[in-house]
């Protein structure tokens, strides 16, 4: 009986000690978690921080005052005054082709030969006829002059004389006709005829052309009828020349706008150059707006949110950290990958042109690289 007794008693104790055990053993782990729960604040804490001041690496342009262009690039045509399509003043075959494609020719130079045997048969019989008429004439002249024949009779052989000579003028003339001659110092741009072929006044024969006399033929819409002037230099550029460029002042502009394209004709005279050919292509460039001093950035870096333009503008915040300050500008006119700020920025501001489009306002940044809008290629910048 006491036996069993002390053997419950000891269970009791046992289980009562095992229970207290547990509770303590709970405050431990409590104590544990709460010391975890500190450190593991702490840390976030402490990465909060780093996170913070981590920098987003861009690059920024320095803002000066420099000299805007824009320019209006037109396809345009290399025109000459001495631009010729040769044809015969008569019918006939042609006996001789005297040039060939290439050659340079000058002025008076007969290039074509059209038979002109018939004209030749005429002359010397006519050169004949001449010269008995000749003989006639000295003879009555004579007799006229010894107050010995009649006045009709010498009037009649001085009228035959003359009718003689100016008919062998005509046939000489005719045999000229007969030649095509180059009208100016050129080159044979075209040969159309062969030996043998007929040939008729209007038919095309020979295409000749000269490099004196060229000038550039721009078509320009008439938006920009007060825009240019007479005298205002303009840029050509040749692509069959490997893009070779000549600047030249414009020599006329057309008074007359075209009824159906709405265009009018500027020209731009030439000065002798071997290398350019009349109906050469060519690019010409007019300046159609200059602005002395202007503030400008890559058109690229101007960015809209529905409410206006803006970009960044790398500046120190009140803790004295750099940052990226949404900045509102006016944009005005533009070129190319260029645009000018009219309103918003300063001489001297940092705009940032690469990494710009990441940013959020009030971002810590970190300049990679500094340069300066003077000195900059602005078509190379990008996000």
């Amino acid at each position: 009986m006491y036996k069993h007794l002390f053997l419950i008693v000891s269970i009791v104790l046992l289980i009562s000690a095992c229970e207290v055990s547990k509770e303590d053993q709970l405050k431990q782990k409590k104590s544990q978690l709460i010391t975890l729960q500190n450190e593991i604040a702490n840390l976030e804490s402490e990465i909060g921080i780093v996170k913070e001041e981590k920098r987003i690496p861009v690059e920024a342009m320095q803002v000066n005052l420099k000299n805007f262009q824009r320019y209006v690039s037109i396809q345009s045509t290399v025109e000459s005054d001495r631009n010729s399509t040769l044809s015969p003043q008569m019918a006939g075959i042609v006996r001789q082709v005297l040039v060939q494609e290439g050659d340079l020719v000058k002025q008076g130079q007969t290039l074509v030969k059209i038979d002109d045997s018939i004209q030749q048969r005429r002359l010397s019989e006519a050169k004949n006829r001449l010269e008995f008429i000749q003989t006639l004439f000295d003879r009555q002249k004579r007799v006229w002059e010894q107050k010995a024949g009649s006045e009709i009779e010498y009037l009649k052989a001085k009228n035959d004389l003359e009718s003689m000579q100016k008919s062998i003028q005509i046939i000489e003339e005719e045999i000229e006709m007969l030649k095509l001659k180059a009208p100016f110092n050129g080159l044979v741009d075209r040969v159309n005829i062969k030996v043998g072929e007929m040939l008729s006044p209007g038919m095309p024969a020979i295409q000749l052309t000269s490099n004196s006399g060229l000038k550039v033929r721009a078509e320009l819409s008439e938006n920009y009828l007060t825009s240019f002037k007479t005298g205002d230099e303009v840029e050509i550029i040749f692509p069959d020349l490997d893009d070779k460029s000549i600047t030249l002042p414009i020599s006329s502009i057309s008074r007359s706008i075209d009824a159906k394209d709405r265009v009018l004709n500027v020209f731009i005279n030439i000065p002798g150059n071997k290398e350019i050919q009349p109906n050469m292509l060519c690019v010409t460039k007019l300046n159609d707006l200059s602005i002395d001093s202007a503030l400008v950035v890559p058109i690229n870096i101007v960015q809209n949110d529905g409410s206006g333009n803006y970009l960044y503008v790398a500046k120190e915040n009140t803790d004295g950290k750099l940052v990226a300050k949404k900045t509102k500008v006016k944009a005005g006119e533009s070129y190319k990958d260029e645009i000018v700020i009219t309103e918003g920025l300063d001489t001297d501001d940092m705009v940032i042109t690469v990494g710009s489009l990441m940013l959020n306002d009030g971002d810590l940044i970190e300049l990679t690289k500094k340069s300066d809008s003077k000195d900059i290629n602005i078509s190379s910048n990008g996000e």
